[in-house]
């Protein structure tokens, strides 16, 4: 964890082109060790939380589709390789030498990478997702806030998408709850708030 990904979620933060990242309450860089004593969880931290819980929850609702891509396409490369080696020893039997069982075996193995395609890509972007929000959890960790969110998605209907977020925020003694509703557009990935 960087001094960085605390700024990230602090309301202070200011961010320019030439000097990067510094506090708005200092006028300097970060330079605490691993507390800052200024930072500033509101608006910013909930928008956070809230986009990168979504993300993930959106990227591992996609896990049915992968699995089932690749389990697919599987099945029909290996159909495809056996229906090859079937027609070659039906050719040998009848005293025929022919390149075509191979030629098939050949489509059939190459179908195998786009069988794995979706899968892997699905892996990398739930590990993605899940490395942003394991980010903002350690900071959450080290200022001791705490936090309960039930995300429930929505039917995705011409591109957006209804989400359903309950958020329960603990900071000390202060615990703040809220609900409420989004629509979010899945062409833009922009939340549109209702």
């Amino acid at each position: 964890m960087t001094l960085t990904d605390h700024c990230a979620l602090c309301e202070n933060q200011v961010i320019d082109f030439h000097e990067g990242t510094y506090c708005k309450l200092t006028s300097a860089r970060p330079k605490f060790l691993e507390k800052c004593r200024d930072i500033s969880l509101e608006q910013k931290l909930e928008k956070l939380l809230i986009d990168s819980s979504i993300e993930l929850a959106k990227t591992k609702s996609t896990k049915a589709v992968a699995v089932t891509h690749m389990v697919i396409y599987i099945t029909i490369s290996i159909a495809i390789m056996v229906s090859s080696y079937l027609l070659s020893t039906y050719i040998f039997e009848r005293g025929f030498i022919s390149t075509v069982p191979l030629i098939i075996f050949g489509v059939g193995f190459l179908l195998l990478p786009v069988s794995f395609g979706p899968f892997n890509s699905y892996r990398q972007r739930v590990g993605v997702a899940q490395r942003a929000k394991d980010k903002i959890d350690n900071v959450l960790a080290t200022y001791g806030v705490n936090y309960n969110m039930d995300i429930s998605l929505g039917k995705e209907i011409h591109e957006e998408q209804k989400v359903d977020i309950s958020l329960r925020l603990t900071k000390g003694r202060n615990t703040e709850a809220k609900e409420m509703s989004i629509y979010i557009n899945n062409a833009a990935k922009t939340p549109l708030k209702l």
